[in-house]
């Protein structure tokens, strides 16, 4: 869905019963931006992330098969390392692509298995059909003032987290640079009695 105020896709959210959602973006850096407040708000309304894809994300010369990256490097690597995302693809930008979804006719149906495109398709649909078979439980998470730890329940299992630990290790826009990776937030500034006001 493309970006905007995000009220179509939280009312569908809210009103069909979804097993997961694929994230789909480009390199850009403003696509990136764009990305990271769906999946917080996919986070929100409790939708888990099965994939992410990143359209057009290099050039593939048909001769000699060097990778041109055409928009600059992307960055579903900062997306799969930020928020655990397992299952990733990097589709090269394809003019057969473009010219076979005008017609009607996905490419995974219309080129050969052997294709890069549909190959690529094909692995990440393969992976993210696995992922739905498997029961998902969305921990329950929790301050606990008593232990000063935030506690994260599921069935099988009960961790404790220290506060400052988590805060020390944030990932969020504020505490690392989105483009760069680069950590922001310095550890020693950050108070050893820190705790969480809301989870």
């Amino acid at each position: 869905m493309p970006p905007g105020t995000g009220d179509i896709q939280i009312t569908v959210c809210q009103e069909v019963k979804l097993d997961g959602a694929v994230i789909v973006t480009t390199p850009q850096r403003l696509a990136f931006v764009d990305v990271i407040k769906g999946i917080q708000m996919f986070n929100d309304l409790r939708v888990r992330i099965l994939g992410v894809v990143e359209n057009m994300a290099y050039h593939e010369c048909p001769r000699c098969k060097n990778h041109d990256e055409v928009f600059g490097r992307g960055y579903i690597h900062m997306l799969v390392e930020q928020f655990g995302i397992k299952n990733s693809v990097q589709i090269p930008l394809n003019g057969e692509i473009s010219k076979f979804s005008d017609l009607g006719s996905p490419v995974v149906l219309t080129l050969p298995p052997q294709h890069t495109v549909v190959r690529a398709y094909t692995q990440l649909a393969n992976k993210i059909l696995v992922d739905v078979e498997k029961p998902y439980q969305i921990p329950n998470v929790y301050y606990d003032q008593q232990s000063k730890k935030v506690i994260v329940e599921t069935e099988q299992a009960r961790r404790e987290i220290n506060p400052y630990e988590l805060r020390a290790k944030c990932k969020c826009a504020g505490c690392i640079d989105e483009f760069t990776g680069q950590q922001l937030l310095r550890p020693e500034k950050v108070p050893q009695d820190v705790h969480p006001v809301r989870v």
